[in-house]
């Protein structure tokens, strides 16, 4: 028996053939939608999370250079040490890396160009954000891979804000934060 003859013979088994059919690609569609709208959640999450966390790491540290500035014999160095090695591990087990960049792109009074925590490479804060955030004295966010001196690269968000150092200069100050634990957890809805 051929297949068309097969469906010709019973119209219960065309309609339950197309019905079928039917199903599994609603079922198909509607999986494949909530599973995006369900990742875009956790993603964006993290992200709102990640700019408050951000925000109030870069308010502490103004404060604290703040602090530092009505101090003659302040020594901006170990401040800046300080903060940015204010996360021993890396983003991987604490959700977090810093960096602080010179917008002059020069060392002044001890404080070097570029610190960052745990071999980030500067190269992770995206060009365009650096120019958002020299430009104003906003908050600005952007989705980034955190790359690190040995290779790794890990997709994240970072946090950036211009931060004034009385008699010192202008610095850029970002917080990056990966998504790992998101992505594992998306990954586990996936399963």
């Amino acid at each position: 028996m051929k297949i068309s003859q097969y469906f010709r013979t019973s119209l219960f088994r065309k309609v339950f053939s197309v019905s079928s059919i039917i199903s599994i690609a609603v079922i198909y569609f509607l999986g494949s939608n909530l599973y995006n709208r369900i990742s875009d959640g956790i993603i964006e999450e993290k992200i709102s999370a990640a700019i408050s966390e951000g925000e109030a790491a870069i308010q502490y540290a103004d404060y604290r250079f703040l602090i530092a500035s009505l101090n003659r014999n302040s020594d901006y160095k170990t401040i800046v040490d300080e903060i940015v090695k204010s996360t021993s591990v890396s983003a991987k087990s604490s959700g977090r890396e810093i960096a602080l960049l010179s917008s002059t792109g020069k060392r002044i009074a001890g404080i070097p160009s570029r610190s960052t925590s745990n071999f980030l490479e500067p190269a992770s804060i995206p060009s365009e954000l650096r120019q958002l955030v020299t430009q104003d004295d906003e908050i600005h966010w952007q989705r980034t891979n955190l790359q690190y001196f040995n290779g790794e690269s890990v997709p994240g968000v970072a946090v950036g804000h211009r931060i004034d150092i009385k008699s010192v200069g202008q610095y850029e100050m970002y917080v990056l934060f990966d998504f790992a634990s998101q992505q594992q957890t998306i990954d586990l809805i996936g399963r």
